[in-house]
């Protein structure tokens, strides 16, 4: 099955060019939690921020250029193609950045949305997911640092 994780704001934002512009503590453990159980595929500008892996499974970098990774990292240049001849029986996360979202949002069964309230005048934005995936749970409304949000799961609509 293939899983996004994403926060966004309430315009879909998901960071600006500094980065993702909030701290939620809770949200961060509830990412490392959900992502530990599956290989995991990431943007270059993703890989970039991170000098490690994020997990003990695979960590996927989706890239065009020839440089070496960093230990414990590989390359795929053809994401939507990898994705494609993925073994079906078995998870993986894709965690962003904007643009492997916008580019493999087709190939995503499930997303799980940390959904924040407000407009935090990102520049980073994920797709419009509302045609094809349809609310399965949330939670009850939390707050950390005076932040309001919650978790969602959506499922691709049958």
């Amino acid at each position: 099955m293939i899983r996004f994780i994403v926060a966004i704001d309430s315009k879909r934002g998901l960071a600006d060019d500094k980065g993702i512009p909030w701290n939620l503590p809770e949200d961060k453990r509830y990412y490392r939690e959900k992502i530990k159980t599956a290989p995991i595929l990431m943007g270059y500008n993703t890989y970039i921020e991170h000098d490690s892996p994020m997990n003990d499974k695979a960590n996927y970098v989706a890239t065009r250029t020839d440089k070496l990774l960093k230990e414990g990292f590989t390359a795929v240049t053809h994401p939507a193609k990898f994705l494609d001849e993925f073994d079906q029986t078995k998870d993986i996360w894709v965690i962003g950045g904007a643009g492997l979202f916008d580019s493999l949002l087709d190939n995503a069964d499930e997303l799980y949305i940390t959904k924040i309230e407000g407009d935090f005048n990102c520049t980073k934005f994920f797709p419009d997911y509302s045609e094809d995936f349809e609310l399965a749970s949330q939670t009850e409304t939390k707050t950390d640092n005076s932040i309001n949000y919650r978790f969602t799961i959506y499922k691709r609509k049958k």
